[in-house]
């Protein structure tokens, strides 16, 4: 038995190419302001600013993946906002450090 590359993994765990690039470009954008953050002396104890990003994006891009399947479309909303969530806590945490 081998193991499955990147593109079969993929395929076989139900995750869209849309979905997957959607969450490679949040977690890039998250990454820098995570960056910018850091070097303000602001921490993120819990990386909640790229967690974040990585599942906002990776739920807009779930939108265009499952624009014709509405029963995974309520997975893709959720994990917006879920992502949503992460923003709104990680805005606490800078804010607070902030003070």
């Amino acid at each position: 038995m081998r193991t499955l590359n990147s593109n079969e993994l993929q395929t076989v765990s139900g995750a869209g190419l849309f979905s997957f690039i959607g969450s490679k470009i949040g977690g890039t954008i998250a990454n820098v302001v995570a960056n910018e953050h850091a070097m303000k002396g602001i921490q993120d104890p819990d990386g909640v600013t790229i967690a974040a990003g990585t599942i906002l994006g990776q739920g807009i891009g779930g939108i265009i993946d499952n624009i014709f399947n509405p029963f995974r479309l309520n997975k893709t909303i959720s994990d917006m906002a879920t992502g949503i969530q992460l923003i709104k806590l990680a805005n606490v945490i800078t804010k607070s450090q902030m003070a």
